[in-house]
């Protein structure tokens, strides 16, 4: 496990205090994952996905799941894929967007 630490306004602050009560409300009975650090990684994957799910089609739920567990398999490469998929094309057609991630999809089911 590794240590990160950030710093974050006083606002930031108390949200993050705030609901870590409605956190630990939710996981009564499972008192291994009321520490910080679980709550802290359930804050963060829910932000990772929803980055991930807002730069791929809404309307294809199947693609954004199928990015979601790609990205949990490999974070590193899903992420710069993404991200050069982007920047190549700019404002690339959701349609675009969609044949060439299924397409990559493909190419490694076909090289796995």
């Amino acid at each position: 496990m590794r240590r990160v630490t950030a710093k974050i306004d006083d606002d930031a602050y108390k949200m993050l205090k705030s609901s870590k009560i409605l956190y630990d409300y939710i996981m009564q009975g499972y008192p291994e994952d009321t520490e910080w650090n679980s709550y802290i990684g359930l804050l963060l994957w829910l932000g990772i996905e929803a980055i991930i799910k807002s730069v791929t089609p809404a309307d294809n739920p199947l693609l954004q799941a199928t990015m979601l567990d790609m990205y949990k398999r490999n974070p590193e490469f899903v992420a710069d894929f993404i991200a050069d998929t982007l920047k190549v094309g700019g404002k690339i057609e959701q349609q675009d967007t969609r044949q060439q991630i299924l397409g990559f999809i493909k190419r490694q089911e076909d090289n796995g």
